[in-house]
């Protein structure tokens, strides 16, 4: 496995995501939020979205492109999804549905 990775979280203790910093504790594999567990709903929604497809549409996109479709060009782009756009597009689609 990549240290390089790893680093990224452990390092810190804690992940930056959509400008917010989440303390983190990592649990069987998982890491969760420090300080509980998922809720019943965050752990259903995590079981239910089909990361295969997500894991395949980055390494089809990078073939694509003629980027080598590794493993480390695959993390930089889901890191990078992660960080800039994943949080935007999740809000524009709540108040696209006006929940």
């Amino acid at each position: 496995m990549d240290t390089a990775f790893l680093c990224f979280f452990c390092e810190r203790d804690s992940l930056v995501l959509c400008g917010e910093t989440i303390p983190f504790f990592v649990n069987r594999g998982q890491i969760q939020p420090e300080g509980g567990r998922m809720s019943d709903v965050q752990q259903e929604l995590a079981d239910w979205i089909e990361t295969d497809v997500i894991a395949e549409h980055i390494l089809e996109e990078l073939d694509e492109r003629g980027v080598p479709a590794t493993l480390e060009s695959a993390k930089i782009v889901w890191l990078d999804l992660l960080e800039h756009e994943l949080c935007d597009a999740i809000r524009a689609s709540i108040k696209a549905r006006v929940y």
